[in-house]
Parts: structure tokens; sequence; C-alpha cells
């Protein structure tokens, strides 16, 4: 909670598709590609005010930091 609003903050860790995975021919597991299509529309549902990821270089946390001193949350 900043200023007294609360934010919705997502943070979807593990739902990348990893070297080695197969999702249609010889499946990693029975019901994979379903897995990933589910889990991905449910991310795409969320619609958060934050979005964070694994790897900080996907969203230039560095540069976010930089700019929160000015702009505070809306950086």
């Amino acid at each position: 909670m900043v200023d007294g609003k609360a934010y919705v903050v997502v943070f979807p860790d593990g739902s990348g598709f990893n070297p080695g995975y197969r999702l249609v021919k010889d499946p990693s597991y029975p019901g994979i590609a379903d897995d990933y299509r589910r889990t991905h529309h449910i991310l795409e549902m969320l619609k958060p005010d934050i979005g964070l990821a694994q790897h900080n270089e996907y969203y230039d946390f560095a540069g976010k930091r930089e700019r929160a001193k000015s702009e505070g949350v809306a950086a």
C-alpha cells in the first residue's frame, strides 16, 4: 500500500517455456499444452497494477528504481 492505495502485484514465476519441454509431439506429460494455455490465459486476465518477472532485465528494474526517485510508484 502506498499513500493509502493498494496495488495488485503479480509475480508469475515458472510460467515460461523451458528448453526440452514438449507440448505437442510426444508431450512431456499428458495435458501439458492445456496447462500452459490455461496458465497464460489466467495471467492475461489478472491485469495487475504492477507486473514483476524473475529476471530484472525483462522490465528494466534498474531504470525503474532510478525513475521511482522522482516519479514514485508511477515508474
